[in-house]
C-alpha cells in the first residue's frame, strides 16, 4: 500500500539538511532483516523494512510540503506508524515532538503550536481532534507500504549532514510547576543518552522488551524504544499495561520456554522476551493480580480474566528468564521490589531502579552487573557527572549529607523552547543543570533521592547515616 496523504493545512518554514550523520538513524537503519517492532495487531516489521517507509514518508512529506520543514509532530499510537514518523524526520533532519493519543484537543494544540511544528503525522481513525489546529495535517494508512520497484538509494533532496547541536527530539515536561516546557535534545545528546544507557545495561540484539508505556514520556520513549532499536532488538507493542495483559503475555511467554505447541505461534517466535521495564504501581498491580489468583478471597481490583494457578506458575517461568527488570519515574518502595523479588522464589537480581527526567535521560542507575541496594538509584551513568550542593552552593562531599543534586554530561537538554529565563535558571553558574531534587550519596558514592527541592530537607534531615 501507498502512503496517503490528506487534510493539508498552513504553510511550512526554513529547510534543514537531513540527519545522515546522526549516528542514532543510521545504526537503527542498520540492522536488516532483522524483526524490529511487532505492533498490537501482531504484524511485524524488520528494520530493512522501517528505512525503506521512514525514507518513503520522508520523500512524500517534503513534496507534499517542501523542503522547509524543520519539526514535525508525531500524533500516532504507539507501533510501527509511530516509530516511521520518528525516522522520516530525521531523514529530513527534522525535530521530532511526540503528542499523545490520549491528551485533550487544547493540549494537543498547545504542544503543536509552542513546538513551532511545520506538520502533524498522524492516522485517520485518531486525527479526529486535530481538526481545530491550523497546521498541516499528513494521515497515512495503518500500513505503511512502498512500491515494488523502491530504490534504496533515493533520499529526500538536498540531504546532507547536521551538525551535533541541531535539535532532534523534543520532549514537554510534565507541568507540574506551570505550563509544560519543551525541552530540546539535540542530535548528540539524543546519542549520548542512548549509548549511555545501552552501554551500562547491555541492550543487544537478542533482547525482546513488552512495550505498554506512554510514548510521549522519557521512559517509554529513550528507555524502551531508541535503546533497543538501536541496539537491534525486538520491540512488541502491547494493548495496555493492565495487571492481566501483562501476566496472560508473559504466560504465553512461559509456555513457548517450555515449547507447549497448543500456546506457541508464530507471533511469539524470534527472541525471548527479556527486559520487562515499569513504573512502581505497575509492579503493585501485577503483585496484586499474583496474590488475587493464589488467594481468590483477597480484595483487589483487577480486570480482565484471571489466570490459573497452574498459569501463573508458567508466566513465572517468564519472569525469571529475564535479563533485565527495570523501575523508574517514581521512587520504588524497597517492600514492594522485595515482593517482586520473591515472588518467584527469589531468583535472579533484584529489579534495578534509576533516576532519569526529561531534560537530561537517565542520570542515575544501579549496576546491571553488581550490588542493587533498595531504596538507592545508584551511580552516574556512563557519560554523566553528578554533585550535590547545599544552600550556599557549596558542594556537598561528606558521605550522607543531603544536598540538590547537579548533573552535567554531553546527553543534557539544550534548552527549553522559546524558554530563555528559565533555561538560564535551570543551570548554575557553572553548567550544571540543577535537577530540583535533594538527594544523599553514602560512603560507597550510591545516591539516595531524598524529594524535591526544600531547604527544610537540607537544614532539618541534612544527615542520614
Amino acid at each position: 500500500m501507498l502512503l496517503v496523504r490528506r487534510h493539508i493545512r498552513g504553510i511550512v518554514s526554513t529547510s534543514r539538511a537531513c540527519l545522515r550523520s546522526f549516528s542514532v538513524l543510521g545504526t537503527v537503519l542498520s540492522h536488516g532483516s532483522k524483526t524490529a517492532v511487532t505492533d498490537i495487531s501482531g504484524i511485524s516489521h524488520s528494520y530493512e523494512q522501517l528505512n525503506k517507509y521512514s525514507k518513503a514518508l520522508a520523500l512524500d512529506l517534503q513534496r507534499s510540503h517542501g523542503p522547509g520543514i524543520s519539526v514535525i509532530a508525531n500524533f500516532n499510537s504507539p507501533g510501527s506508524n509511530y516509530i516511521i514518523t520518528t525516522l522520516a524526520a530525521w531523514h529530513l533532519g527534522a525535530a521530532i515532538v511526540p503528542l499523545c493519543t490520549s491528551h485533550t484537543a487544547a493540549e494537543l494544540q498547545y504542544f503543536v503550536e509552542d513546538s513551532s511544528s511545520n506538520v502533524i503525522v498522524s492516522t485517520s481513525d485518531i486525527s479526529g481532534k486535530l481538526s481545530g489546529i491550523n497546521v498541516p495535517v499528513y494521515e497515512i494508512q495503518d500500513r505503511v507500504g512502498v512500491p515494488s520497484s523502491w530504490d534504496d538509494e533515493v533520499s529526500p533532496a538536498g540531504c546532507g549532514s547536521a551538525s551535533d547541536d541541531a535539535a532532534a527530539l523534543i520532549l514537554y515536561t510534565s507541568g507540574t510547576t506551570g505550563r509544560p516546557k519543551g525541552a530540546v535534545h539535540t542530535v548528540a545528546g539524543v546519542l549520548a543518552m542512548v549509548e549511555s544507557l545501552v552501554s551500562a545495561w547491555e541492550y543487544s540484539g537478542e533482547d525482546r522488551i513488552l512495550h505498554f508505556l506512554p510514548l510521549h514520556h522519557l521512559h517509554g520513549v529513550l528507555n524502551k524504544l531508541l535503546c533497543m532499536l538501536y541496539a537491534g532488538g525486538h520491540v512488541e507493542f502491547m494493548q495496555s499495561a493492565s495487571a492481566m495483559s501483562v501476566w496472560r503475555r508473559l504466560y504465553v511467554e512461559g509456555c513457548r520456554l517450555q515449547s507447549d505447541p497448543l500456546v506457541c505461534n508464530d507471533d511469539q517466535n524470534g527472541n525471548p522476551v527479556s527486559l520487562l521495564m515499569a513504573v512502581p504501581t505497575i509492579y503493585s498491580k501485577l503483585l496484586e493480580a499474583a496474590d488475587l489468583i493464589r488467594h481468590p478471597g483477597a480484595s483487589a481490583a483487577i480486570g480482565g480474566d484471571l489466570l490459573t494457578t497452574q498459569e501463573l506458575d508458567v508466566a513465572l517461568t517468564a519472569v525469571n528468564n529475564l535479563r533485565l527488570v527495570v523501575s523508574g519515574s517514581a521512587a520504588m518502595p524497597p517492600p514492594l521490589m522485595e515482593r517482586w523479588h520473591y515472588l518467584a522464589g527469589g531468583k535472579g537480581n533484584l529489579i534495578l531502579e534509576r533516576f532519569g527526567m526529561t531534560e537530561i535521560g537517565m542520570g542515575l542507575s544501579n549496576l546491571y552487573k553488581g550490588e542493587r541496594v533498595p531504596g538507592s538509584v545508584g551511580f552516574p551513568l556512563p557519560g554523566v557527572s553528578a554533585r550535590l550542593v547545599d544552600e550556599e552552593e557549596r558542594e556537598v562531599h561528606e558521605p550522607d549529607c543531603s544536598g540538590e543534586l547537579r548533573v552535567k554530561g554531553a546527553m543534557v537538554f539544550r534548552e527549553y523552547l522559546n524558554k530563555p529565563e528559565a533555561t538560564v535558571e535551570s543551570f548554575d553558574s557553572h553548567g550544571w543543570f540543577k535537577t530540583g531534587d535533594i538527594a544523599r550519596r553514602d560512603a560507597t558514592g550510591r545516591y539516595y533521592i531524598l524529594g524535591r527541592n526544600s531547604m527544610d530537607i537540607i537544614k532539618v534531615g541534612w544527615r542520614y547515616a
